[in-house]
């Protein structure tokens, strides 16, 4: 079977890197440490990479990672009231049955650009 992506991925090293992640994500429930891991190793992924360029041509992007805008904290209760089916919903229902604090940030995430447009993106989705 030939898949558009995959087959130009599918190296030792690739697959390796990948099942870490799937590791850290099913530990995810057991340590807020394998959270920090993921979004450490996802960070300095290509397509973060890729994204910082992307925000990096349009200035009031840029000027937002500037700035260190991240908006305002998430209310696990809003989120939950949205419709089912949206993300925000989702997000919300999950985080509240796993029992995590939907506001938790590890100390100095803000400082690094690429955690900076991952948390900047975030707020967009639990909009209605």
């Amino acid at each position: 079977m030939g898949f558009r992506y995959l087959n130009g991925l599918a190296s030792r090293e690739n697959l390796d890197a990948f099942l870490g992640l799937m590791d850290l994500a099913a530990g995810a429930g057991d340590s807020a440490d394998n959270v920090f891991e993921l979004t450490h190793r996802l960070r300095a992924s290509k397509p973060m990479q890729l994204c910082l360029k992307r925000l990096a041509q349009h200035p009031a992007s840029q000027a937002l990672i500037e700035r260190r805008y991240v908006g305002a904290p998430y209310d696990s209760a809003a989120l939950r009231a949205l419709p089912a089916g949206t993300l925000g919903h989702t997000y919300g229902t999950v985080m509240a049955v796993m029992g995590y604090d939907i506001n938790f940030l590890e100390t100095g995430l803000f400082r690094i650009p690429g955690n900076r447009c991952r948390l900047r993106e975030l707020p967009r989705h639990r909009d209605p």
